[in-house]
């Protein structure tokens, strides 16, 4: 396997003060090297240099040049070869001291151009933040994408200083709740390209209503038996009034009716001439149609399957109801023609809140506004629940119709077969003794009759916080924004500090790197490699950055990036090849694309196998060096000839 990286990708304190220690040397020689140079410049220099006529009628710029030229005559004095004339060119690095002010001007060769991918790791979210009694406000915060979704919980609540309140981050599409986001969720697999990323605050019923909630908590901290909210007082009472729970609950005719037995077997008993016949329904899983004897119900959720399906489930995902995925015991299940007046233990749920609105030209309801979310146990009263639902539909202006359970996506009842064709049930329906039974598949609908276009307007409005007004981070790069990042401006803190020539010690700084001169065949070489000090998992590590970067495959004007004396014929530059990796940090593979020299032909070579490919559009996504020569640039080339093989005649 190829690995990749040019070995700029290094870690660990000990290289890190090796490093410092060999930039304090660095500094201190070029220094030296500068004035030695500079007092040589101004005893022999007479003329100014024949490429820099701009710099002549400036002093300074005169000075620079003089400096300039006599580091590279000096350099290729040392280095008289083909490389060094073709390949390399000339920095100016300009230091200054944040302390005393010490303008520090040096020149180096360099071999090519290594830019970085300007905000490559930055990915921004817009959320819209939706609290208790307030109004729906859209922020915008930039994170890392090795960030997950408890970073952008943290980020959100140290903003806007919610530490106290409940809040669920979820992916909301047309109006609902599609998917709540777990805090371990990795922020690059968020979907916020069709979805909308919310933070709700979780709304609960007044405490002077929360004995049943109270108590669904205390359920909730529990272990053993006691994991899904039910005391073990609960489970002896429970399994004790109604032992068809048990799993050995058997029925020997499916058209039978039966009697519990102190074993928990249903015992047939054959009627003389009554009518014996049971309604049918479908398995959720086969949707094999069956009486109701031979399914099971689950009493925490909308759950009926066949026993073989139960069955195939529990060995592909024991103790997990297919259905709401939520952890089950085996007492959980019940016979679905003995589940009538079953309780379930009590649990907390969070229950998603869709606003609707009745449409007079059709039979369906049209989702609007902002969706909200609501913890309450799974028994509770309707008196509660509708005073707390209530307070949800204040945001509308008028009376709402009915409050019904519906399906996640607020088409269809979440209680009702599919073949009824039921819109939704009404609350009130469901009451039993006064409260009213949640399951985890429910969302409670709020319908209100149709509103004129602006009050519509108005329930699906979004306020903008100021953070909006920020830069936005561009989703595709080119290689001018390298370049523009290349030749910023980068501030040298206390941990990364320059040794001033004129303090004595080390300060902060600010440092410019520009190019003085460019040589006649430039190679560009893209940071896609990168050491972060917390990388995936909050962790130190290498990364690869696969941002797509676009070039000019000719005409390439380098002109603004130049400090030094423009060249006759101007900075432009033309693509004659580029080299591609795919992979990881860890191991990839590379290929390589050229430009024929005389034919001026592309080719993409792969290995052995080589396709006529222009490396432009979609192949530009793995580039990784780039060679540019400048434009006219006359060379001559001499490939070689076949030669004619001859053959020895025989004497």
């Amino acid at each position: 396997m190829e690995t990749g990286g040019l070995g700029e990708v290094t870690g660990g304190e000990t290289d890190n003060k090796r490093i410092r220690l060999e930039s304090r040397e660095k500094n201190i020689m070029l220094e030296t090297e500068r004035r030695e140079v500079e007092n040589e410049s101004m005893e022999s220099q007479t003329e100014p240099p024949n490429c820099c006529s701009e710099a002549a009628r400036d002093p300074a710029r005169l000075k620079e040049a003089i400096e300039a030229d006599r580091y590279w005559e000096k350099y290729l004095a040392k280095n008289n070869t083909v490389v060094a004339h073709s390949f390399q060119g000339q920095f100016k690095n300009t230091v200054i001291c944040g302390e005393c002010g010490h303008v520090s001007v040096s020149f180096e060769p360099f071999m090519y151009l290594s830019v970085p991918l300007p905000k490559a790791l930055d990915r921004q979210v817009e959320v819209v933040v939706l609290l208790e009694g307030g109004l729906p406000t859209t922020h915008l915060l930039t994170l890392s994408t090795h960030d997950r979704v408890v970073d952008l919980r943290t980020a959100l609540t140290a903003r806007l200083d919610l530490a106290d309140r409940k809040l669920v981050l979820a992916e909301v599409t047309r109006h609902r709740v599609s998917r709540q986001l777990e805090d371990n969720t990795w922020l690059k697999f968020v979907n916020t390209t069709n979805r909308k990323i919310y933070c709700l605050e979780l709304l609960c019923i007044a405490p002077e209503e929360r004995e049943t909630e109270a108590k669904a908590d205390i359920g909730d901290t529990n272990t053993g038996e006691e994991e899904e909210g039910v005391s073990s007082s609960m489970l002896s009472s429970l399994s004790s009034s109604r032992s068809d729970l048990c799993p050995s609950t058997t029925v020997s005719s499916s058209t039978s009716t039966g009697t519990l037995t102190e074993t928990g077997t249903i015992t047939e008993e054959v009627g003389g001439g009554g009518d014996t016949s049971s309604s049918w329904k479908s398995c959720n899983i086969c949707l094999e149609d069956m009486v109701d004897s031979d399914l099971v119900s689950h009493i925490h959720c909308t759950a009926q399957l066949c026993r073989e399906c139960l069955d195939r489930s529990m060995k592909a995902s024991p103790d997990k109801c297919p259905v709401c995925l939520a952890q089950c015991e085996d007492s959980e299940w019940v016979q679905l023609d003995q589940s009538s007046g079953v309780r379930p233990p009590l649990r907390m749920l969070t229950i998603p809140v869709i606003l609707m609105m009745e449409q007079a030209d059709r039979d369906t309801c049209l989702r609007m506004g902002h969706p909200r979310l609501i913890r309450v146990a799974n028994t509770v009263k309707l008196s509660s629940l509708v005073r707390l639902l209530e307070s949800v539909a204040d945001c509308v202006s008028g009376a709402h119709l009915s409050l019904q359970v519906v399906s996640d996506s607020g088409d269809w009842c979440s209680r009702c077969p599919g073949q009824e064709r039921c819109r939704g049930c009404d609350l009130g329906r469901l009451v039993d003794g006064g409260e009213l039974i949640l399951k985890p598949g429910d969302s409670i609908a709020i319908k209100f009759p149709e509103l004129e276009k602006n009050a519509l307007e108005e329930v699906n409005r979004t306020r903008q916080d100021q953070s909006m007004e920020m830069d936005r981070v561009k989703q595709e790069l080119d290689l001018f924004d390298c370049l523009d990042a290349f030749s910023s401006r980068e501030v040298l803190d206390q941990a990364n500090p320059w040794f001033c020539p004129i303090c004595r010690r080390n300060q902060t700084a600010t440092k410019t790197l520009s190019v003085w001169r460019y040589p006649d065949f430039l190679v560009i070489y893209l940071k896609r490699f990168v050491y972060l000090e917390r990388g995936p998992g909050g962790h130190a590590g290498s990364v690869k950055l696969d941002n797509r970067v676009s070039f000019p495959l000719a005409g390439l004007d380098l002109t603004p990036y130049l400090s030094g004396p423009l060249q006759q014929g101007g900075e432009l530059f033309d693509l004659y090849g580029a080299v591609c990796h795919y992979g990881s940090v860890t191991g990839g593979h590379y290929t390589a694309y050229a430009k024929h020299c005389q034919t001026q032909e592309w080719n993409h070579f792969n290995d052995a196998q080589v396709d006529p490919r222009v490396p432009e559009g979609d192949s530009q996504d793995d580039v990784y060096v780039l060679f540019y020569k400048r434009s006219g640039l006359t060379h001559n080339v001499n490939p070689p000839t076949a030669v004619a093989k001859t053959t020895n005649s025989p004497p």
